[in-house]
């Protein structure tokens, strides 16, 4: 009796043993697999972060692609708009040589004339262009309206070329800061009254939507810059060591009447925004006539 007794405890102990066992195994795959999961997750987190990095690398490259693909669309489309800003580029890196051919002249007749010093004479050249700018940027953007913007951009590119090739030149020669500085302004003059027609004059050749109108306005700021770097270059080098300040008022010239043959071959038709706005009007009363 006391040893089937004695027995069944042992069994009772044993089965406990056991299922304290199992517990413990249990456990511990649970906590095995709990740590393996951040795990796994993290492994998987690291992998779609790659993956959308390398997505957005991707996107970003085929966007930059379209982009330029846009822009040279741009110019493909409309062969006036190309003469245009073949024109523009021309025009503003020429202007470079003169800007710092006309500092260099200023600072060397100042040398010569003891009443003036390098200081009050660049003062005083930058007041003779900046003053008619200012004032007469508002009345360019009048006859912009009014006139032909195309031929007022030919016009304006001869008489600039005139003035660059004949009074930058004569005032050189005569060693008159007076002359360069009557001719600065002159310049400045002429120059405030192409502006707005030369600006007002691009979206009537981008004439397929505000899309390209945006291209075409984003790569006349491009145009600038290139210009602008192109010429300074070119110009720095002109004056140090080819010719002086002389050949850079004739370079200067040059491209003036190189823009305006650009813009009189290359861009055809009228491009007066008044005649524009009567064909409207008269397009209105038409339709009101006949309804």
């Amino acid at each position: 009796m006391i040893s089937s007794t004695t027995k069944r405890e042992e069994s009772i102990q044993q089965h406990q043993k056991n299922s304290k066992g199992q517990r413990y195994s249990r456990l511990s795959s649970t906590t095995k697999k709990k740590t393996q999961l951040p795990i796994a997750n993290e492994e998987a987190s690291q992998t779609l972060q790659l993956s959308s990095l390398e997505i957005s690398v991707d996107d970003r490259s085929n966007k930059h692609k379209n982009d330029l693909l846009a822009y040279w669309n741009v110019l493909q489309r409309y062969p006036m708009y190309r003469a245009y800003v073949l024109s523009f580029l021309i025009q503003y890196a020429g202007e470079w040589f003169v800007q710092i051919a006309t500092i260099l002249l200023a600072e060397k007749l100042a040398d010569n004339d003891h009443d003036s010093t390098d200081g009050t004479t660049l003062s005083h050249l930058t007041l003779a262009v900046v003053i008619p700018k200012a004032l007469l940027s508002q009345l360019g953007g009048v006859f912009a309206d009014w006139y032909d913007r195309r031929i007022l951009m030919v016009s304006l590119n001869i008489l600039l070329g005139l003035i660059t090739a004949v009074g930058y030149v004569l005032a050189s020669h005569q060693n008159n800061l007076t002359l360069l500085y009557m001719v600065s302004s002159i310049r400045a003059s002429v120059l405030a009254m192409y502006y707005p027609a030369a600006e007002a004059i691009v979206p009537m050749l981008i004439v397929d939507g505000d899309d390209d109108l945006l291209l075409a306005v984003t790569m006349n700021s491009w145009t600038w810059s290139l210009s602008s770097v192109v010429g300074g270059i070119l110009a720095g080098y002109v004056t140090a060591s080819v010719g002086g300040v002389d050949v850079c008022f004739i370079i200067t010239s040059i491209s003036y009447l190189m823009s305006a043959a650009l813009i009189y071959w290359g861009i055809v038709g009228q491009y007066r925004a008044r005649s524009i706005n009567e064909n409207e009007e008269e397009e209105l009363d038409n339709h009101d006539n006949s309804s």
